[in-house]
C-alpha cells in the first residue's frame, strides 16, 4: 500500500484523491473476464488470477458501509511498463466487481453506484506496472 500511495504523490495525483484511495493493479479488459465452456460462462484464468491478486489490496479501515448510501465512483488509471492501449471504459465492470467482491460495496446497480467516472492520469516513469486508485464518494 505504501508503494502505492507514494507512486500517487509522485505523479502529482495525491492531492486530488482520498487520504486512502482503494489501489488495484489494472485489470484485464472486460473483453477478456469471461469464456464460454461447455456452455456456461465462466471467469477466464486471467481474471480469476487478478481477482485472487487485488485481494490484499483491501484494507478493513478504508471500507464504506456496504452501500448503505449511494456513492458516486472515480476512476483514475495510471500507465505504466505494461500499458497497451486500450479502451478505458473496458476497464470499469472487472473494477466494479471487485469492490463488490472485497466489501467496498454491497452491489454494483444504480440503488448503489450513481455515477461513474474513469480518467487516464500521467504515464509511470518509473518502470512500476499499471495501476488503478479508486475514490469512492457519498452521493
Amino acid at each position: 500500500m505504501a508503494l502505492f500511495q507514494s507512486l500517487l504523490h509522485q505523479h502529482g495525483h495525491g492531492d486530488n484523491m482520498p487520504v486512502d484511495p482503494i489501489l488495484f493493479t489494472l485489470p484485464p479488459s472486460a473483453n477478456s473476464c469471461w469464456r464460454n465452456f461447455k456452455g456456461r460462462i465462466i471467469l477466464s484464468e486471467k481474471y480469476r488470477q487478478w481477482r485472487e491478486e487485488n485481494l490484499h489490496h483491501t484494507d478493513d479501515r478504508n471500507r464504506i458501509d456496504a452501500c448503505l448510501f449511494p456513492v458516486d465512483v472515480l476512476i483514475m488509471v495510471y500507465p505504466g511498463r505494461n500499458w497497451r492501449k486500450s479502451d478505458l471504459d473496458n476497464r470499469i465492470k472487472p473494477i466494479l466487481d471487485q469492490l463488490q467482491h472485497c466489501g467496498y460495496l454491497l452491489g454494483d446497480d444504480t440503488d448503489c453506484v450513481k455515477s461513474i467516472t474513469i480518467k487516464l492520469g500521467k504515464k509511470l516513469t518509473n518502470g512500476d506496472d499499471s495501476y488503478v486508485a479508486i475514490e469512492l464518494t457519498k452521493n
